[in-house]
């Protein structure tokens, strides 16, 4: 199911983010029945640190993340 992006699904993001970190992962670690983790990476260039929620799926002692870019065509900005 594609949802398209827009201002109020970039501020839930946003604001889950940061409820997320606040509550220590206590509120919004779950969306849609699916568990919600924090990705941090750095960037290859600007060297800036960036955290995003993402919903993933446990598989044994792993984790499987998929990056959907909320299923635009545009792939994530982070995926190479």
């Amino acid at each position: 199911m594609r949802i398209r992006r827009n201002a109020l699904i970039k501020l839930f993001w946003q604001l889950h983010l940061k409820i997320y970190l606040w509550s220590k992962g206590r509120i919004g670690n779950v969306i849609r029945g699916l568990p919600v983790l924090v990705l941090t990476t750095k960037g290859r260039k600007s060297g800036l640190t960036r955290q995003n929620a993402l919903m993933y799926l446990p598989y044994n002692n792993d984790f499987v993340v998929i990056a959907s870019n909320l299923g635009d065509e545009k792939d994530p900005g982070g995926l190479m």
